[in-house]
């Protein structure tokens, strides 16, 4: 999917479900892939909501520092 996404130069959307909620999160096409994993980790933690993992989402596209 990263792959794809860079070759076509696509954003990279994420599906997350979370209690029975399901929003896309989509990443530039140039983010790097262990942004991306850490992403989808910090989505995978245990008791995270949608509101938390929107603010920390807002944080990594909009801030010039490179995570």
């Amino acid at each position: 999917m990263l792959q794809q996404a860079h070759d076509l130069r696509l954003p990279i959307p994420l599906k997350v479900t979370i209690n029975k909620e399901t929003l896309v999160y989509s990443f530039d096409w140039r983010t790097r892939e262990g942004v991306v994993k850490s992403f989808v980790e910090l989505a995978n933690t245990k008791g995270m909501a949608h509101e938390a993992l929107k603010k920390r989402y807002l944080e990594m596209v909009s801030s010039t520092y490179s995570y």
